[in-house]
């Protein structure tokens, strides 16, 4: 099981629900595309530095990166609330 704080993972989805690909982050986050790369591919770590840059140019909040194995022992449910219930 992954515990570490901030994971790949979790910039990929973010990226994902902003629509961006990795090379639109770079350029807008002002870090090179390798660096980028290496994150989501998980060759380099996910770091504060990063994870500021990101929150002071979209709307996301640090919670958004936190690792739900981190915090619990498994990982979220997922639950689907059709129309008529809602």
């Amino acid at each position: 099981m992954n515990k570490k704080l901030f994971t790949a993972k979790r910039l990929r989805q973010i990226l994902n629900d902003l629509k961006r690909r990795p090379e639109d982050a770079a350029k807008e986050l002002k870090i090179s595309k390798r660096k980028i790369d290496s994150i989501l591919k998980g060759k380099t770590e996910l770091n504060l530095d990063i994870i500021n840059r990101i929150i002071k140019k979209w709307p996301v909040s640090i919670n958004h990166f936190i690792n739900s194995n981190y915090l619990y022992n498994e990982d979220p449910k997922i639950t689907i609330c059709k129309k008529e219930y809602s």
